[in-house]
């Protein structure tokens, strides 16, 4: 008996470890936009889920970036492939807005849904404003980022 054990323990298939599941959250989809009086008003679902379709457990900050986009900037990214323009402009060049973590995050979040309020600044009359363009990306305690998502 002792025999077909020390046989039978030694029974299975060896490989190479495998690196650890990176889990990554999913990237915010449903990102939108709108101006109410003098603020732009963002709106999105609340990260739930890592890009793996796996409860999102350990989120720890929502990052909101804003970039100035110039009239040259605006007509190229409207294309085929201007979101991948966009999220490129935005990572090179854009600025962040606001890190939404603890209390703050707690204040943004309306059911399963997070909101963002920014006062837009004024300009002088005769001048039109810039376009502005708004991106949000998740981050896991472990620092670990979501793609970002344009708006």
């Amino acid at each position: 008996m002792a025999l077909i054990l020390a046989i039978t323990a030694g029974c299975g298939r060896k490989a190479a470890p495998l690196p650890p599941i990176l889990e990554v959250p999913e990237t915010t989809t449903d990102l939108g936009a709108y101006q109410d009086g003098n603020e732009i008003v963002l709106n999105w679902a609340y990260p739930q889920l890592t890009r793996g379709g796996r409860e999102l457990t350990d989120l720890a900050s929502v990052e909101v970036w804003r970039l100035e986009a110039t009239p040259g900037q605006e007509q190229a990214s409207s294309g085929p492939g201007g979101g991948a323009l966009r999220q490129q402009l935005m990572l090179g060049r854009g600025k962040l807005a606001a890190r939404l973590e603890g209390e703050s995050l707690q204040a943004a979040t309306r059911g399963n849904r997070l909101t963002y309020r920014e006062t837009l600044p004024s300009y002088p009359a005769g001048t039109s404003p810039p376009s502005v363009w708004y991106a949000v990306r998740s981050r896991r305690k472990d620092g670990t980022p979501s793609r970002c998502r344009t708006s």
